[in-house]
């Protein structure tokens, strides 16, 4: 039993680890590309927003509003490891960890892009 439950802990933590980067690093440098516009000012806000609301808030507040409220996705129980069980904790562990990559990313982009002759990025040297 534990060790059924260890592989899909496993599991859904490497998704989510795959998630999270790929979703950190293409919103972080969209935010990087489009600097100040709107798009920019939104994801830069949601990434500090996720960065800073630790994941023990956010795990229970999605359990409350999807599982509870709208009933949408069931709130306890692995389910033998179906997607509509997994969805929650893998959202979970993924918003912070893809805020902080966004985060990171937009300002690599930029740093980089600033040493450059083409960059229009110029934000991570006033700080």
């Amino acid at each position: 039993m534990a060790a059924k439950s260890l592989k899909l802990c496993v599991a859904s933590e490497i998704n989510a680890m795959l998630l999270a980067v790929t979703i950190g690093i293409g919103l972080g440098s969209v935010a990087a590309l489009r600097q100040n516009s709107a798009l920019d000012y939104a994801v830069m806000a949601t990434a500090m927003t996720g960065i800073t609301i630790p994941n023990f808030v956010v795990a229970p507040l999605l359990t409350l509003i999807f599982g509870l409220w709208f009933a949408w996705l069931p709130v306890g129980g692995w389910g033998g490891g179906d997607l509509s069980h997994v969805v929650l904790p893998i959202v979970a562990l993924l918003l912070g960890t893809s805020a902080g990559f966004a985060r990171a990313d937009a300002v690599f982009v930029c740093t980089n892009a600033a040493a450059s002759t083409f960059s229009s990025c110029a934000w991570p040297a006033q700080w």
